[in-house]
């Protein structure tokens, strides 16, 4: 990926592809942090707070952790915040 390519989410329902909007990428900010964000990272839905699943060595395994809309907790929001700006 780089800047000025094109992402598209999509999301499968009811046996069809919807594609859900289209963002262009605007900067590539690497990460220099200590700990993986993926394994920082935490959600919040209706049951609470949650981390992703299925995490190994900084790489998802399996993606049905993040299957679904949750809202970022306000210390990742943060982290995400930081990682724009870097």
């Amino acid at each position: 990926m780089q800047p000025g390519d094109r992402i598209h989410p999509v999301r499968a329902f009811n046996a069809r592809l919807h594609v859900l909007g289209c963002l262009r990428v605007e900067r590539i900010t690497p990460y220099d942090g200590d700990a993986d964000p993926l394994e920082r990272l935490t959600y919040i839905s209706r049951r609470g707070e949650r981390t992703l699943d299925h995490v190994e060595d900084g790489r998802l395994l399996r993606a049905v952790g993040v299957q679904g809309v949750y809202r970022l907790s306000p210390a990742s929001a943060k982290i995400h915040t930081l990682l724009q700006t870097g």
